[in-house]
C-alpha cells in the first residue's frame, strides 16, 4: 500500500477508486461486509498519508463494501437467501443488480473522493492530527504474501464462474473457500499447527467485536 501511495502521488483519486472498486466487488460476490473492518485501519493510515484525513479512510472501506453489497449480483447472503424464500432462481436479475452496483459506486466513489480533497485542501482539519505518516516504515509484500493473495484472486474468480456456470450455493462456496483458507495457511506458514493458531486468532478478532457489541447493551 505505501508503494501503491508513493506511485499514485498526485493521482490520489485513482487509488481510492481502485480500492473501493475492489472491495465493491468483494461485497457484491462472496458477500464481504463486516469482513472488511480491519482494513479501515489500514485505509485510515493511508488515507492520513494522503493528507485527506481519516473520515476518508473509514468513507473509503464502509462506502466501497457495502455499495456492492447492497447491489449484490452474487451475494449469497441478501440476494441469494432472499430469493430463495421469494421461490425465484438463484441470482435472477443479474441485468438490474449489475446496473445498480455500477451507479452505487459511480456515486460512493465520486463523493468519496470529493470530501477527501476538500479536507486535503483545507490542510487536515475536522479534528484530524497534523502530523504525516510519511516516515512510518511499511513492509513491502513478500513473494509468499503476494501467492497469498494469487490464490485468494483465483478462488473469487472461479467462485464467480462456478456460480454463473454450475449454480453453486452456499454449500459449494463453502467448501471452496475452506480449502482456500487451508492452502493459503499450509503454504504460507509451512506447519498446520501454526495455520490452525492463525486461524484461532483471527476468529477472536472478530469474536472481540461481538463481546464488545453485547457487553454494551
Amino acid at each position: 500500500l505505501d508503494s501503491l501511495i508513493r506511485t499514485f502521488s498526485g493521482k490520489e483519486s485513482v487509488l481510492i477508486a481502485a480500492i473501493m472498486i475492489a472491495l465493491a466487488i468483494c461485497g457484491g460476490t462472496f458477500g464481504m461486509g463486516e469482513e472488511a473492518l480491519p482494513f479501515v485501519a489500514i485505509l485510515v493510515a493511508a488515507t492520513r498519508k494522503m493528507r485527506m484525513g481519516r473520515i476518508t479512510g473509514v468513507a473509503v472501506v464502509v462506502i466501497g463494501i457495502y455499495s456492492g453489497y447492497s447491489a449484490g449480483p452474487l451475494n449469497p447472503f441478501n440476494t441469494g437467501i432472499a430469493q430463495g424464500i421469494a421461490e425465484l432462481p438463484t441470482f435472477s436479475g443479474m441485468g438490474l443488480r449489475l446496473l445498480l452496483i455500477v451507479g452505487a459506486v459511480a456515486i460512493g466513489v465520486h463523493h468519496v473522493i470529493v470530501s477527501g480533497k476538500k479536507i486535503q485542501q483545507q490542510g487536515l482539519t475536522l479534528n484530524d492530527d497534523i502530523e504525516s505518516c510519511a516516515d512510518a516504515e511499511i513492509e513491502p509484500l513478500n513473494p509468499r504474501q503476494k501467492v497469498v493473495l494469487l490464490i485468494m484472486l483465483l478462488c473469487i474468480l472461479a467462485m464467480i464462474a462456478c456460480v454463473l456456470l454450475f449454480g453453486w450455493y452456499f454449500e459449494q462456496i463453502s467448501a471452496l473457500f475452506t480449502a482456500m483458507g487451508l492452502i493459503c495457511g499450509i503454504y504460507y506458514f509451512r506447519s498446520l499447527d501454526k495455520t490452525g493458531r492463525a486461524f484461532v486468532s483471527g476468529a477472536c478478532d472478530m469474536c472481540t467485536a461481538v463481546d464488545q457489541a453485547h457487553g454494551s447493551k
